[in-house]
This record gives structure tokens, C-alpha cells and sequence, in this order.
């Protein structure tokens, strides 16, 4: 009767533990695209783009890490995607030609390097840090469970960096500062179990920080965005025509 007991004790707290995690199907982000005018006349500069260098760096509890990670991905690749897309209209707005897109410096040939003027992108680190404090709270009839609360830090670079690709040297490079995140969380700790989400689903206890994370991502897009508007202007990059013809001279051979 005891091993009855204990082994029913023992399923009572898996079954709790494990249905203790609710998956929810957050809003996707709102990422909103523009109509930019066309150019009053063509540069004869030309661009090539490479998709945002964006690393997200994240210090989170292991079952946190394990919940937010899938959402996270999907983020980032739908922001690059999307700043990769607006990017061009509105460099093609401003009178220059783009010649290719790439995902990254890294992945264009020499003769490509040597064939384009510059490379722009923005390059975005971002530090996403959970402080948390654990406290131990007593249960009957399962498991002891912890709660955690603590701090959320979440902290953003972003540079858009006009880059000549065959010497790797960057002709200009614009910071946009960010405003980061701090404030208190709290919520219950949980045992994460694999399984296959679409990666906008998220264990229901981490929306406030997924929620967090989904802002900051949409601003920094928009602030990128805004900034390359209001910055490249035709006329100065011209000017910068110069240095990308001796760069290109120094290292073609």
C-alpha cells in the first residue's frame, strides 16, 4: 500500500509539474513598411546590402533559456528580414543602385568586394540579463516549487555602418543610442519540456519578458530605419568616393 501510495504521489507531481506549462500564441511582431519617393536623379554609387549583423546575447535561467530561446530566433530572423527589405527602398529612394543583397560581408566573393563602392548594414548587439533570485516555496502533495524574481536588463548597440568590402575598412559608421530596459519580474519557476512550437508560442509565465524583448526589437527596427532615412544623403557619400577609390587601389593587388 505504501509503494501504492508513494507511486501515485510521484505521478500526481510529474502531471502537475509538466501541466503546469501553458503555451500561448503571442501577437506577432509589428513590423509596419513605408512607401518611399523616387529619386530626383542616380548616384553613381553603387551599394551592395548585407542583412543586419545582429547578436542577441542572452544570460537567463536554463528553463527560461529553453522557453524564450525558439521565440527569440524568430524574432530576430523576421527583424533582419524586414530591415533588409526597408533598407533598400529607402537607398533606392535616395538615388543609389543596389547591386546585391548579401546575409553577410563574409559571404561575398573578391570579385564582388572589388565590384561594389560599399556595403551597408546595421549591426545590432543586444544583452538581454535576468538577475533572479530564487525562493523556495513548500507545496503539499507534490513537489516544492521555486519562485523567481528579479531584474530584467535588457541593453542595445546598433550601429549602421557603410563599409568599403574589399578592405574591410568602414568609411562611416552612424550610432543610434537605445534606451534599455530595466525593471522588476517575477514569476514561477518550471521544469520545460521539449516539443515543436512555431516560434511565436511561449511558455505563459515568460510573455512579460518575451514581451519586453518583442518591444525593444521593434524599436531598434524603426530606429535604424528612421536613422538611414534621415542620414545617407546622396551628396555626402559621393564625397566618400575618393577614399573608396584609393582603398580599392591599396588592395586590389
Amino acid at each position: 500500500m505504501k509503494c501504492i501510495y508513494k507511486l501515485l504521489v510521484i505521478m500526481i507531481s510529474i502531471s502537475m509539474l509538466s501541466g503546469c506549462i501553458k503555451y500561448v500564441n503571442m501577437a506577432d511582431l509589428q513590423l509596419v513598411t513605408k512607401n518611399y519617393p523616387k529619386p530626383d536623379e542616380v548616384s553613381n554609387l553603387s551599394f551592395a546590402l548585407a542583412e543586419p549583423d545582429l547578436k542577441i546575447k542572452y544570460s537567463l535561467t536554463g528553463t527560461n533559456m529553453s522557453g524564450l530561446s525558439e521565440r527569440i530566433r524568430y524574432d530576430a530572423n523576421k527583424v533582419a528580414c524586414f530591415m533588409t527589405a526597408e533598407s533598400e527602398k529607402i537607398l533606392l529612394s535616395k538615388g543609389f543602385t543596389i547591386t546585391e543583397k548579401f546575409q553577410s560581408y563574409n559571404s561575398m566573393t573578391f570579385t564582388q568586394k572589388r565590384n561594389t563602392s560599399a556595403l551597408f548594414y546595421p549591426e545590432i548587439v543586444i544583452d538581454i540579463e535576468e538577475k533572479a533570485q530564487r525562493e523556495h516555496i513548500s507545496a503539499p502533495f507534490y513537489f516544492p516549487k521555486d519562485k523567481l524574481k528579479g531584474r530584467l536588463e535588457i541593453n542595445a548597440k546598433v550601429n549602421i555602418i557603410m563599409l568599403e568590402p574589399l578592405s574591410g575598412e568602414k568609411l562611416w559608421v552612424k550610432s543610434i543610442p537605445v534606451t534599455g530596459i530595466n525593471e522588476l519580474i517575477e514569476y514561477d519557476s518550471y521544469q520545460y519540456i521539449g516539443t515543436e512550437l512555431n516560434g511565436i508560442a511561449v511558455p505563459e509565465d515568460l510573455i512579460p519578458i518575451a514581451a519586453r524583448i518583442d518591444a525593444l526589437l521593434t524599436t531598434i527596427s524603426n530606429d535604424v530605419l528612421e536613422a538611414t532615412a534621415k542620414y545617407v544623403e546622396k551628396h555626402e557619400f559621393e564625397f566618400l568616393n575618393t577614399d573608396i577609390v584609393k582603398l580599392k587601389g591599396i588592395k586590389r593587388y
